[in-house]
């Protein structure tokens, strides 16, 4: 294992479909973690090309019609940090 620099984190987030993870604290203190979409390029982002780089081109429509409607959520975040490590999943 091994630190990765900001750029090969970037360049990670930007390369294939992953999924995030966010994270928060219950009011009780237990943990809640959901996965999330992301888009990660500073470009406009709409909902249907989030979608495309998880769905695919054939669905990407679809998703972004569903997904952009009241009650689903885009939510734009400015990171100040970057940290990952290398040979994880080694």
């Amino acid at each position: 294992m091994g630190r990765m620099t900001e750029e090969a984190a970037r360049a990670f987030m930007r390369s294939g479909s992953r999924t995030g993870k966010l994270a928060t604290v219950r009011p009780d203190g237990s943990p809640h973690v959901v996965p999330v979409w992301f888009d990660y390029g500073g470009r406009p982002l709409w909902s249907t090309r989030t979608c495309r780089r998880y769905v695919g081109d054939d669905r990407a429509d679809e998703f972004g019609r569903r997904n952009a409607v009241p009650g689903e959520s885009v939510v734009r975040v400015r990171p100040t940090r970057l940290m990952g490590e290398t040979g994880v999943a080694d």
